[in-house]
This record gives C-alpha cells, sequence and structure tokens, in this order.
C-alpha cells in the first residue's frame, strides 16, 4: 500500500491481487483494516467490465463498503485512469498511477 492507496484488480477468473500481490478473499479483510485505520481509499479495476462479474469481485466490493473506504473504479489494469460518478472515464491526474 503506497500513500494510503490499496490497488485492488480482479481477474475474470476471481483471481484477486492487492497492491500486486495475489490474494484470497479470507487475506483482504485485514489489509482492508489496516488501510482504513490510515485513513486511506481503493483504486479498484476489474477485468472485463462488460461481462458478468465474477462472485469473487462482486465480494470485494462488498468488503471495501463493508470496511467504509472510498473507492475509485479504473477502466485500466494501471489505474491510470478513473471512472467519475456520471460514468465518464478521465485520466487519473495528481497521483503516481505506477507505484
Amino acid at each position: 500500500m503506497s500513500a494510503g492507496i490499496g490497488r485492488i484488480r480482479v481477474a475474470r477468473t476471481g483471481e484477486i491481487w492487492f497492491d500486486d500481490a495475489p490474494v484470497t478473499l479470507d487475506a483482504l479483510p485485514p489489509l482492508l483494516r489496516e488501510l482504513r485505520a490510515a485513513g486511506g481509499a481503493v483504486w479498484y479495476y476489474r477485468e472485463a467490465a462488460e461481462a458478468e462479474a465474477a462472485p469473487e469481485a462482486m465480494a470485494v466490493v462488498r468488503l471495501v463498503v463493508e470496511h467504509r473506504l472510498t473507492i475509485s473504479m479504473s477502466t485500466r489494469p494501471d489505474f491510470a485512469d478513473v471512472v467519475l460518478p456520471n460514468g465518464r472515464v478521465v485520466p487519473r491526474v495528481g497521483s503516481d498511477t505506477l507505484s
């Protein structure tokens, strides 16, 4: 986790990564608690967002909400963009997307 940002990617197969390390659903809550305690937020990317989500993807979003973390959706696995509330996709500004 860098600068209070936890980067979560979910593959179409349901595999989950937190900050580029594979994790299980069971391993995610402690990471999210730590992130919440640090006043952090989640950047979230789901592979094949146009398709039906894997159950793991929905479970990840539920966990983020349960931990009361802000979530920023991205359409790119490098988190270089952000999906705005109105659905527009714009470049992520002012943040290092790769670290």
